[in-house]
C-alpha cells in the first residue's frame, strides 16, 4: 500500500492509549466543569463519512452556528491536497503525523452557511474525514501547542510518547490516529468521537478532553504496527 509515496506492507495494529499528567499525579485528569460550572468548550455536533475516489464530502446534520469552530480529523491513502467547505474562510492545519498522510487535524471559524466539508486527495484513494463543530474556542488564535508522529515499516512495535504544555487554561484536546487494523480505547477520562472506517483494513478513532489548569501533558501509545496520531490543544474564550 501506498501513503504518500511511501510503500507499506501493512499488517493489523492493536493499541492502547493511556493520557498521563506530568509530574505524575494520583488525580485524573477530569473535565473542567465537572463542578457544574458553564462548560468553556461544547461539542455541538459531529459526523464521519469515508469513500474511495477523487474527492469526499462530510455533511453535518445540520447548519454550524455562525462564529464557531470546525475540527476535522482526516485522512487519505496518498494525502489530501486540499480541505475547503463548511462556510470557513481559512483552514488551518493544526496537527500532521509528518510520516505518512493518513491522520491530520484541520480547524475554522465558520460562518455558519454551510454544512458540507469537502476533503480532496492528492489522488484517487480511499479518504475519511470526521467533522466536528464546536462553541467555545477562541476565534483567533485558537491553537494552543500541538504534537505528531507516525511510523512506518511493517510489523513494527512499541510505544508513541506525544506531549504538549499547554499555555491556557482551560484546553480543549483533540487526540486521534489512524490505521491499518484496530485501534485500542483510551483511558476511561476521554470522551470519544465517531469512529471512522474507510475500509475493512482502515480505520481512525478520536477523543477529546477538557483539561483544567496549564501544565504539561503527555500521551503514551503502545502500537504493534504503523500508526499515524496526532494530538491538538486548543485555546477557549472569545
Amino acid at each position: 500500500m501506498r501513503w504518500g509515496g511511501l510503500v507499506l506492507m501493512l499488517a493489523g495494529c492493536d493499541r492502547v492509549f493511556q493520557l498521563d499528567h506530568v509530574p505524575a499525579t494520583d488525580a485524573p485528569i477530569v473535565d473542567a466543569t465537572a463542578d457544574g460550572a458553564a462548560p468553556a468548550a461544547l461539542l455541538v455536533q459531529q459526523i464521519a463519512n469515508a469513500n474511495n475516489a477523487t474527492g469526499l464530502d462530510v455533511t453535518l446534520p445540520a447548519k454550524p452556528a455562525p462564529g464557531n469552530t470546525l475540527v476535522v480529523i482526516a485522512g487519505a491513502e496518498c494525502g489530501l491536497s486540499n480541505i475547503s467547505g463548511g462556510d470557513v474562510a481559512t483552514w488551518q492545519l493544526a496537527a500532521y503525523s509528518g510520516v505518512s498522510p493518513t491522520f491530520s487535524i484541520f480547524f475554522g471559524v465558520t460562518d455558519g452557511g454551510s454544512m458540507t466539508v469537502h476533503l480532496t486527495p492528492q489522488c484517487s484513494s480511499k479518504t475519511w474525514g470526521l467533522v466536528t463543530e464546536w462553541s467555545g474556542l477562541a476565534a483567533v488564535n485558537a491553537l494552543d501547542v500541538h504534537a505528531n508522529m507516525g511510523m512506518s515499516g511493517s510489523g513494527s512495535s512499541g510505544t508513541i510518547h506525544l506531549s504538549v504544555t499547554t499555555t491556557s487554561a482551560p484546553d480543549l484536546l483533540v487526540f486521534g490516529a489512524a490505521c491499518y487494523g484496530a485501534i485500542g480505547n483510551a483511558t476511561p477520562e476521554w470522551t470519544e468521537l465517531h469512529e471512522v472506517v474507510a475500509s475493512a483494513t482502515i480505520t481512525q478513532r478520536a477523543w477529546y478532553q477538557l483539561v483544567p489548569s496549564t501544565a504539561p501533558y503527555a500521551i503514551n501509545v503502545s502500537y504493534a504496527n504503523e500508526y499515524d496520531s496526532g494530538l491538538a490543544t486548543f485555546r477557549t474564550g472569545p
